[in-house]
C-alpha cells in the first residue's frame, strides 16, 4: 500500500516557460500551499540544466525541513502564520492564471495602495468599505486600474470565492463577505441607434466592410445575437426568406422568427451557395466591433457601438413603435419578460427626456 505524502513538491508552468516550485502540504485534514519563489528554467543549455539541478536540491531541502517540522510538532499551520490578502490572491493568480483573479489583485493593490493586510484582520466592516470603494468609483482611474461599473459585482464575487478558499485552507474561521450585502449589478447602459441614426449609418459608405455591415443591419432588423447571425445557415431559412427557424446558441432554445420585408429582401439578395448565410464575416468579433466603430464615426454617430448594439436597436425600435412588451420579449427569445423590461425603461427615460424639453410657456 502506497503511503500518502504529507508534503509534495509540485511544479506550476508559467507563461514565460519557467516552472514555479511550491509545496503541497496536507496536515490534519487541512491542505495548504507554500510557494518557494524558486523557478526552473527551460533547459535550453547545459548552464540552465545545472542551475535547475541546484534549484531542485534547494527545494528538496525545504521540503525535508517541513516534513521534520511536522513530525516534531514545530510546523506552524497556515492559520498560525500571518498570511496576507495580496500574497494569498497572488498565489491564486500564479497557480491558475485566471484573468478575473489578476484583475481582483490589481484592484486590491490600488485600494490598499500596495499596503498589504493580514487575512485574519479582514472583517465584514473592511469588506463593506471595499465594496463602497468599488461602487463609488466606477469610472475612476486608479493607478491604471479602471473599475468599470459592470465589473464591481464580479470583483466582489471573486473576493468572496478567494476568502472561501482561505476558510477551507484553515487561514480564517469564516468568510466575512457572507455578512455583507452583495454588490447589485447596475442596469447596463445599453447603446442603441435611433431610426434616424440607423438610416444615416446604412447610407454611409463602408467599402470592404460591406459584408459585415450587412450582417449588422440584418441584426438590427431581426434582433439576432452575433453568435446566431454567424452560425445562421440556409437550411434554417424558409424558401421564401420570410421566416427563420433556429436554435439560440445562448439559451439552446428553438426559435421561430418571422422577418420584416426589408430583412427578407436582404436574404434574397445574398448568394445561397454554401451552407452559412453570412459566410464572409471576419473571424474575430473584436475586428468586427472595431470596424463598426469606424463606420459609426464616419456616419457622425457619437455612440460606442458594438455588434450587440444591433439587438438593442431592434428592441428599442419596436417599443418606440408601440409594440407590446410581451411580443418584443418573444421576438428576442427572452425566457423571462423581466429581461425585456430593461428596454422598456430605456424608452420611458427617452419619453421623460422629451417631456423635459418643453419650455416654460407661461
Amino acid at each position: 500500500m502506497k503511503i500518502k505524502e504529507i508534503v509534495r513538491l509540485r511544479e506550476k508552468p508559467l507563461k514565460d516557460g519557467q516552472k514555479s516550485l511550491y509545496l503541497d502540504i496536507y496536515v490534519n485534514g487541512v491542505r495548504s500551499y507554500e510557494f518557494l519563489k524558486l523557478y526552473l528554467q527551460p533547459e535550453t543549455s547545459k548552464v540552465a540544466k545545472d542551475k535547475n539541478k541546484q534549484t531542485l536540491l534547494l527545494a528538496d531541502a525545504i521540503k525535508a525541513k517541513r516534513i521534520v517540522e511536522i513530525q516534531t510538532g514545530e510546523f506552524k499551520a497556515l492559520s498560525d502564520n500571518k498570511v496576507t490578502l495580496l500574497s494569498f490572491i497572488g498565489s491564486k493568480v500564479e497557480r491558475r492564471k485566471m484573468r478575473t483573479d489578476k484583475y481582483l489583485l490589481n484592484v486590491l493593490k490600488a485600494y490598499l495602495k500596495n499596503k498589504d493586510v493580514e487575512l485574519s484582520k479582514i472583517t465584514p466592516k473592511w469588506v463593506e468599505h471595499f465594496f463602497d470603494y468599488l461602487k463609488k468609483s466606477p469610472e475612476g482611474l486608479v493607478k491604471k486600474v479602471r473599475i468599470k461599473s459592470s465589473s464591481s459585482r464580479m470583483i466582489g464575487e471573486r473576493l468572496s470565492v478567494a476568502l472561501n478558499e482561505a476558510v477551507k485552507s484553515g487561514l480564517i474561521q469564516s468568510n466575512p463577505c457572507k455578512f455583507v450585502e452583495k454588490i447589485k449589478s447596475e442596469e447596463a447602459k445599453r447603446a442603441f441607434l435611433t431610426q434616424e441614426e440607423l438610416k444615416r449609418l446604412a447610407s454611409t459608405p463602408c467599402g470592404a466592410f460591406k459584408p459585415t455591415a450587412n450582417a449588422f443591419l440584418f441584426s438590427c432588423l431581426t434582433g439576432l445575437r452575433y453568435s446566431d447571425v454567424k452560425k445562421l445557415t440556409w437550411k434554417e431559412v424558409s424558401q421564401d426568406c420570410k421566416r427563420i427557424t433556429f436554435v439560440q446558441k445562448k439559451t439552446s432554445g428553438l426559435e421561430y422568427l418571422d422577418l420584416s420585408k426589408q430583412a427578407s429582401q436582404m436574404l434574397k439578395e445574398r448568394n445561397r451557395m454554401g451552407g452559412v448565410v453570412f459566410y464572409d464575416l471576419p473571424k474575430y468579433l473584436s475586428v468586427i466591433n472595431s470596424g463598426l466603430k469606424r463606420w459609426a464615426k464616419a456616419a457622425e454617430i457619437d455612440k460606442n457601438i458594438s455588434f450587440h448594439t444591433a439587438r438593442h436597436t431592434f428592441a428599442t425600435m419596436l417599443l418606440t413603435l408601440d409594440v407590446d412588451l410581451y411580443t418584443v420579449s418573444k421576438l428576442l427569445g427572452h425566457k423571462d419578460i423581466k429581461t425585456t423590461q430593461i428596454y422598456a425603461k430605456i424608452i420611458d427615460k427617452k419619453k421623460q427626456d422629451a417631456v423635459n424639453k418643453i419650455p416654460q410657456l407661461f
